[in-house]
């Protein structure tokens, strides 16, 4: 997927992974049959990242509570330089 007739990594890609890794990352403190979903993005996508250079997403769990899980902090990381800076 690119960004119109760039060949980028495009935004919606993105928020795609962005989304996998926070799945990922608060799936050990929910329950068997438990799921989780966002109800808001707030994003910058602040470099582009031409097609096939690595990019990685990693989000991480700061606190939760019993009930209340908080959105874990997410950010994107290309070859080159930060994508999106650290959010919640």
């Amino acid at each position: 997927m690119g960004s119109g007739s760039v060949a980028v990594f495009a935004t919606p890609a993105m928020l795609a992974l962005m989304e996998q890794a926070a799945c990922h990352s608060i799936k050990d403190v929910l329950d068997e049959g438990e799921i989780t979903v966002g109800t808001a993005v707030n994003i910058q996508h602040m470099a582009p990242t031409p097609v096939g250079l690595m990019v990685i997403a990693t989000a991480e769990v700061t606190e939760c509570s019993d009930r209340e899980v908080p959105p874990p902090s997410v950010q994107m990381r290309g070859s080159m330089r930060e994508i999106t800076p650290r959010f919640h």
